[in-house]
């Protein structure tokens, strides 16, 4: 179950470039319409509303990913749905040559015992950071 909250973030976060192309636009909205019913609350509604017109940020996001994830426990049913979409959007994704991987790296930056999250990064070699 986390898997599919984590990577229906992933689409949350990348929605903004998936809906300028023609081929995926339509799942990502269908996805939206399917999460709005399935979330109910007015305030999730408007959540992924913001993440429509790209004016959301990281924290609009991670609520919607814990309201879903309260939702999904013990859901069987609404988890095959949501992994239904998430396969459709991942095969159109493919096929249209757009990045569907879900990247996470953490970092303990020196004695600092508090990771940071960092996402994107492709590298062929070492970083190193000074």
């Amino acid at each position: 179950m986390n898997e599919l909250v984590t990577q229906t973030g992933a689409i949350l976060l990348k929605s903004a470039e998936l809906l300028k192309n023609p081929a995926i636009g339509g799942a990502v909205t269908g996805m939206f319409s399917w999460l709005k019913e399935v979330l109910g609350k007015k305030s999730a509604k408007e959540k992924l509303e913001l993440i429509e017109k790209n004016e959301h940020n990281e924290d609009t996001i991670n609520s919607l990913k814990s309201n879903l994830d309260f939702i999904l426990e013990d859901n069987d049913d609404l988890q095959a749905q949501l992994a239904e979409k998430l396969k459709e959007l991942d095969l159109l994704m493919k096929q249209e040559g757009v990045d569907s991987s879900v990247t996470t790296n953490t970092i303990n930056v020196g004695n600092n015992s508090n990771p940071k999250i960092v996402q994107g990064i492709n590298t062929k070699g070492d970083i190193t950071i000074n």
